[in-house]
């Protein structure tokens, strides 16, 4: 499937438009939050859990981060994990701010305002987010790889620092609101305190839970990857 990837330059392209296009369908499917009740067996507890139909899409980009921090090093990992999303915050504050001029389809522009109108509140929160989150993540896992740790060590514990950095950011900047767009309408909704800690812990429990499905995948990826790119360290 990635038998064309022979240099680094086909790499970065690679995975420059893989974490954008993980951006994009994240954050526009992240405007859809869930929340399914849950009761406890032969107890009157019950409890919610909430979760947004993006979280399913997040962890990608961490698998993404590990594969260009394994290549090309902590820092063009960051570089290539923020471009992408800044890409996607040019494409989502445009997109918006098209409907906003007259045209002739109004119909067709409240679908595009309904679809776009979160978006720039989510993508700057993701941003953020994973601008911290992929740091951590990166950092870690260069650090683990200089002292000799291999590759699931390294992509495990670099992921489960960043994820549990990047649930607990990305929950509160995206869903508590952010101070400067506060009165902004459609960007300035806030969500209560429970319900937010509810979608940090589980967007930590799924995102943990694909990472370690994803894992064996990643590492084979990585192996692959080296050889077909003539490198003799092999992950």
């Amino acid at each position: 499937m990635l038998k064309f990837i022979k240099s680094n330059q086909t790499l970065g392209v690679t995975l420059f438009a893989a974490t954008f296009f993980i951006a994009a369908w994240a954050n526009i499917n992240v405007a859809l939050v869930i929340e399914l009740p849950f009761h406890i067996p032969f107890t009157p507890q019950s409890f919610h859990v909430t979760f947004t139909a993006g979280d399913f899409v997040f962890p990608m980009a961490y698998i993404l981060n590990d594969l260009a921090a394994e290549f090309f090093g902590k820092r063009k990992a960051i570089m290539v994990t923020v471009s992408a999303n800044l890409t996607y915050l040019f494409f989502s504050v445009t997109t918006y701010l098209a409907t906003m001029i007259p045209n002739e389809s109004p119909e067709m522009t409240k679908a595009m305002q309904d679809i776009f109108a979160f978006s720039p509140r989510v993508a700057i929160s993701s941003i953020l987010a994973l601008l911290l989150g992929t740091s951590l993540n990166a950092i870690i896992f260069n650090t683990m790889k200089d002292r000799g740790f291999g590759f699931k060590s390294r992509a495990w514990v670099s992921t489960l620092f960043g994820e549990v950095s990047d649930a607990t950011s990305v929950s509160w900047l995206m869903f508590g609101g952010l101070p400067f767009l506060q009165n902004v309408p459609g960007l300035n909704e806030i969500y209560p305190a429970t319900v937010i800690w509810s979608m940090v812990a589980t967007q930590i429990v799924i995102k943990l839970a694909l990472e370690a499905f994803m894992l064996p995948h990643t590492h084979r990826i990585a192996r692959n990857l080296h050889k077909q790119m003539g490198d003799s360290q092999i992950a």
